[in-house]
Formats: structure tokens, C-alpha cells, sequence
């Protein structure tokens, strides 16, 4: 989106403004952004979409605006795309296809850097076994239900068994207890 420079697509040498084709969204922690629909072609990593939806910003929040980085991915399912009059799929829905397995990663940490990988899974990301769970996206989201969460050796806290997003103190217990439990790689 590129929130720090809200500028238009032109800056693309490969943007075209796609017509008549708007966005605006309002999150739960009361940001928001809105502007153009322009079609790109978008690489991240070593993956490339053509043609690619970009929802390029003309207005946005303040807490946007003073966050250092550019924009957000989009990943959430395309069904809460918020682009009219024409929805528009998000990056992973458009390279699904050319990736290696259908399958993206995020290596997140809030307030830092981190990556998304795109049809792999980076090994040198993680410790121990990968458990899978089954998805559930029936509200847009990337949500699993599970029993509880640990961090560490520590011990294991009830989660809730609705299907919805990680729930927010998990978050933060699990932020504010990494650093204790992990060496820098």
C-alpha cells in the first residue's frame, strides 16, 4: 500500500489504474486506509503475480502513517476482500499455482522484520515438529481451534475451542516470554 508515501501507482513503471475500482477497510484496533484499485505485477521473495489487484492508498490512518513500514500483504482469504466493485484475490490465491506446494509461512515478530515464504517451508525457521491442524476460513481469516498454548518449558493455558483468530493475551504472553525461551540464529 505504501502508507508512508501515499502516493499514486504511477511511481510503477508496470501499475495501471484499474478504472472505476475502489477500496476501504476499518480494522478492530480502529485504523483504517482506503484509495485505488491499480493492477501490478507484484514479486515477493522469488514469487511473481502478474497482474496482481494492489490496493494503493490515497488516505490513511495515523497509525499507519507513523508505522516505518510499507503497507500490509493482504493474506487474508479473498472472500473479505474489500475492493468494489470488483473483489479482488489476494497474492498467495493468484501463485498458488506456480508454487512448489500450496502452502505460505510467516516468520513474524511484533515491533520487527520478518519474512513470508511462499510454497516451502524454510527449516532453518523452526525447532522441533511442525503439528498441523485443520484451517478453518469461514470468517476470512486464517483461524484454527486448538486446546491451549505453551511458550517454552512453560506451562500450557486453556485457549478458547471456538474456531477464531489467536486470541490476543496468548499474544502478548507469548511475545513477552520469546525472548526468554529462543537464541538469536
Amino acid at each position: 500500500m505504501g502508507f508512508q508515501n501515499l502516493t499514486p501507482a504511477s511511481k510503477s513503471a508496470t501499475a495501471k489504474l484499474n478504472s472505476g475500482e475502489t477500496w476501504s477497510i476499518s480494522y478492530v484496533d480502529g485504523s483504517s486506509a482506503s484509495g485505488n484499485v491499480c493492477l501490478d505485477t507484484v514479486q515477493v521473495g522469488t514469487t511473481t503475480v502478474t497482474s496482481q489487484g494492489v490496493e494503493a492508498a490515497k488516505s490513511a490512518s495515523s497509525d499507519f502513517i507513523s508505522d516505518p513500514r510499507e503497507g500490509l500483504p493482504g493474506l487474508a482469504f479473498n472472500s473479505i476482500n474489500t475492493a468494489s466493485p470488483t473483489q479482488q484475490k489476494n497474492f498467495f490465491s493468484n501463485a498458488i499455482s506456480t508454487l512448489a506446494a500450496p502452502l505460505l509461512t510467516a516468520n513474524r515478530e511484533k515491533g520487527a522484520s520478518g519474512n513470508y515464504d511462499f510454497g516451502y517451508i524454510d527449516a532453518s525457521e523452526y525447532t522441533n515438529a511442525i503439528t498441523y491442524v485443520p484451517g478453518n476460513a469461514a470468517n476470512g481469516f486464517w483461524e484454527f481451534t486448538g486446546n491451549g498454548y505453551s511458550v517454552g518449558a512453560g506451562p500450557s493455558d486453556q485457549a478458547s475451542s471456538t474456531p477464531s483468530p489467536i486470541p490476543v493475551q496468548p499474544l502478548f504472553t507469548y511475545h513477552s516470554q520469546l525472548s526468554k525461551h529462543t537464541t538469536p540464529r
